[in-house]
């Protein structure tokens, strides 16, 4: 699966190089610091716990705190970002940080912006996610595609893959399984746009969008605007308990 890459205001965060580019010229960061920032625009637009941040970054190891916010003044030293008037890291008091600029990911095949004519959506209570072709890792450890925070989720609980205008769903050994339209999932199944799923305690819609193809042109997890955009229509994400 070719690797992600993240374009936002002239700059490129190129995950298989580990690259911060603007324009063609690399800007310096530590290898922790690219990690931070590649949590920060996987996770966009909801905001990491500096809990969360210290697990991905540091995990089993104890550190000091002043260690994060050194790696956030890192970053926006290397963005030219300015704290009292955030244009990519705003933080929120006392709970941790949050991507709030405008960035689009891009595949190699293509960088243009246009996403392909199916595009596949996780949404739930907190947010939403684009699925990227291949497999989709979705738990709450290192390295995987959408991050769930609720100690009822695996660190590797369930995968989605996807190819061309197909999806289909599988439990990886989770401990508290993996369920769609209330029924356990013990193989890989098909997703039908619409379909409810359940992971652990974590509520989530699937959507497809089927529509001719689309420029990315929003905020947010790449934005898609048409007819068919889950986003145009109501929610179907129920109410859940906020989770650790």
């Amino acid at each position: 699966m070719p690797a992600r890459k993240f374009q936002f205001d002239g700059f490129t965060l190129d995950l298989g190089t580990r690259q911060l580019l603007e324009g063609s010229a690399v800007i310096h960061l530590s290898s922790k610091a690219i990690d931070l920032l590649a949590v920060l625009l996987l996770r966009r637009p909801q905001v990491a716990s500096k809990k969360e941040l210290h697990e991905h970054l540091w995990p089993d190891t104890f550190v000091v705190e002043g260690n994060l916010s050194g790696l956030i003044a890192e970053l926006r030293r290397a963005l030219r970002d300015d704290v009292h008037n955030a244009r990519f890291i705003r933080t929120v008091h006392r709970h941790g940080y949050a991507f709030c600029g405008v960035a689009q990911e891009v595949s190699e095949r293509s960088g243009s912006g246009v996403v392909p004519a199916f595009s596949h959506w996780i949404t739930w209570e907190a947010g939403q996610a684009v699925l990227s072709e291949g497999q989709n890792i979705i738990g709450r450890g290192r390295h995987v595609t959408l991050w769930l925070d609720s100690p009822t989720i695996s660190r590797r609980h369930a995968r989605i893959v996807v190819t061309g205008s197909i999806a289909t769903l599988e439990d990886i050994g989770s401990r508290n399984g993996s369920y769609l339209r209330g029924e356990p999932v013990q193989a890989p199944v098909r997703l039908s746009d619409g379909d409810d799923i359940r992971l652990g305690s974590i509520l989530l819609t699937y959507r497809l969008n089927s529509g001719q193809q689309t420029t990315v042109i929003g905020e947010n997890q790449g934005n898609l605007r048409n007819a068919t955009d889950p986003r145009d229509q109501p929610s179907r994400v129920r109410r859940r308990s906020r989770s650790r």
